[in-house]
């Protein structure tokens, strides 16, 4: 399948140029490698209004989306900032009189007061973003004792539904 050829606003003036000056369509078209009917088609728009003409709007939404695009990434790292400035603070009041020893456990109390909280980072993600295993994080919730199913409102599927089997079990 062929692509579709786009061309600059120059190009199509330079072609209507040519057309007005006096050269034939056909010596034109072949010339340039288009079809006569474009060029025609081009005339029209153009002599119609020649400030606006050619103006297309293709690259406005490219732009449009590029931005919404950049927004979410925006917003993503700000809820991670967040997630991660909450956790050194908690780390850091718990490591106190331990000698700055980080333990895995901390961490996993880190994420489960994370979803407690509302936040907007997932379990994946905060598990990646303190670089600890996912599943030692649903084993860890398992046993512990403090973990209450309904601490969390949206959560609707219990550990074992949410994939814990392929965590070794």
């Amino acid at each position: 399948m062929k692509r579709r050829r786009t061309y600059t606003r120059d190009f199509k003036i330079s072609v209507i140029k040519e057309v007005v000056s006096g050269k034939t369509l056909a010596q034109v078209s072949r010339e340039n490698g288009i079809h006569p009917s474009l060029v025609v088609k081009w005339k029209k728009e153009y002599f119609r209004d020649p400030g606006n003409a050619f103006r297309g709007n293709g690259r406005a939404y490219k732009e449009q989306a590029r931005m919404a695009e950049l927004e979410r990434l925006v917003g993503q790292l700000y809820a991670e900032n967040e997630f991660f400035k909450k956790s050194i603070d908690k780390i850091g009041r718990q490591n106190q009189g331990r000698g700055g020893k980080r333990s895995t456990g901390v961490k996993y109390m880190l994420i489960k007061e994370s979803l407690e909280s509302g936040s907007q980072i997932s379990v994946n993600r905060a598990t990646q973003l303190l670089d600890v295993s996912r599943c030692g994080f649903y084993k860890w919730l398992r046993q512990s004792k403090t973990w209450q199913m309904n601490a969390i409102p949206d959560m609707d599927v219990t550990i074992e539904n949410a994939g814990m089997r392929t965590c070794g079990d």
